[in-house]
């Protein structure tokens, strides 16, 4: 169960309004979607998807970290500079290694936004063959 004190841990600081710029609305990115499903995966099997996001503030953002709250889940993103109007992509892979049962897993974004730390979600369901 080390998944739990690292999702403990995001959910904490995701949760809370950090902000690092007072210019409210001037450096802002918007997911597509904040949530991915996915309906089942077998033992051994892995889910690849994509969320993708746009810079709808007035100045250039940046995506300076991702993590993941269970080593399962993989996150990766471009550190390219997205200009105003532009869009990013955080591509995440799920690896089911074992047991069967419920998925859910977040992944934090942390960005140089007015809102620093932006949380996604994969959900779906583990089964065996």
């Amino acid at each position: 169960m080390k998944c739990i004190p690292f999702f403990s841990f995001f959910i904490l600081f995701s949760c809370s309004e950090v902000s690092k710029n007072s210019n409210q609305g001037a450096n802002e990115i918007t997911f597509d979607t904040d949530t991915i499903y996915f309906k089942q995966v077998n033992i051994g099997d892995s889910v690849t998807t994509t969320f993708v996001f746009h810079n709808t503030g007035t100045q250039n953002t940046k995506v300076n970290n991702v993590g993941s709250t269970c080593e399962c889940t993989i996150a990766s993103y471009d550190s390219s500079t997205i200009i105003p109007g532009g869009s990013g992509k955080i591509n995440v892979v799920y690896k089911n290694n074992k047991d069967t049962g419920n998925v859910f897993r977040a992944i934090v974004v942390e960005t140089n936004t007015t809102k620093v730390l932006h949380t996604l979600f994969l959900v779906g369901e583990k089964k065996s063959f």
